[in-house]
């Protein structure tokens, strides 16, 4: 990280648009990268690309707007990587610390097909979503036998948002069938679909009743700013109803007394 050239300047960078990359559609919208510095006389902004000085005379790509870099029509290969803003006036000079720009993507699902998973009656069973590599922040949902809706999530079925893995708690013969993950990247507003994943039930018999197992766990440890808001996961196969989501109630009660509760999730308020 840069270090601060004179004192007494508190400075960083902000890009405007999405906190953590560019959405593809938006490549012919400028970027606006913000520098902000108590103004007390004129001064000189350069800035730099990964530690490189960027010539804001040779191209329309940049431009300066009141000391903020604006950047035409973004290119993810012209311009990913790391910014810096140099000012300076009579009493010295300021670097700001590093601000990385970095671009949305989704790539598609590798097109082998995948492996049948085979339970008993009432047993429970994880199916894996695996997403494609990509970057920025992701949602997850499944389609079960080409349905237009989305699996629900209920007592017995959880969609982790961390992982998109399917929990099933306690199968039912009309949970039989091909299950589909669908991947959307929130910040390119781009979606995918992966290879079907059928289930189906052994022949041998059906499942006894068993212990609850605890699958999605939350960390021991979350880190939350001030006035934000949580989803701590949690979710266990087995036969399982609402003694066990009292259980975990009462478990995190230790936490901000403001909640709310769904059938699979705990949602926590500062």
């Amino acid at each position: 990280m840069a270090e601060l050239i004179q004192p007494g300047y508190r400075h960083s960078l902000t890009f405007q648009g999405f906190r953590r990359g560019i959405r593809k559609d938006l490549f012919s919208v400028p970027l606006l990268v913000s520098f902000f510095l108590p103004l007390t006389e004129k001064e000189k902004h350069q800035w730099k690309q990964n530690g490189t000085d960027i010539d804001l005379t040779m191209s329309y790509h940049y431009r300066l707007l009141g000391g903020s870099l604006a950047i035409n029509n973004p290119h993810k290969k012209q311009d990913i990587g790391t910014y810096q803003c140099l000012v300076t006036n009579s009493f010295g000079t300021i670097l700001s610390r590093k601000a990385k720009l970095q671009f949305a993507y989704l790539e598609n699902f590798e097109t082998k097909a995948r492996s049948t998973v085979s339970v008993r009656e009432g047993q429970g069973v994880v199916l894996l979503c695996g997403p494609p590599p990509h970057y920025g922040d992701l949602s997850y949902a499944w389609i079960f036998n080409d349905n237009p809706l989305y699996v629900q999530e209920d007592s017995r079925r959880f969609v982790s948002q961390e992982t998109g893995n399917l929990y099933i708690a306690k199968v039912e013969p009309s949970d039989v069938g091909n299950y589909t993950c669908v991947v959307t990247n929130t910040e390119a507003k781009q979606s995918v679909q992966g290879p079907p994943t059928p289930l189906v039930l052994r022949s041998d018999g059906v499942m006894g009743e068993y212990e609850p197992k605890i699958e999605v766990r939350f960390p021991e440890t979350t880190l939350a700013a001030k006035g934000s808001s949580i989803k701590l996961e949690c979710f266990a196969l087995g036969k399982h109803g609402r003694d066990y989501l009292s259980c975990k109630f009462n478990f995190i009660v230790k936490y901000p007394e403001r909640s709310d509760m769904n059938d699979a999730a705990q949602i926590l308020y500062d």
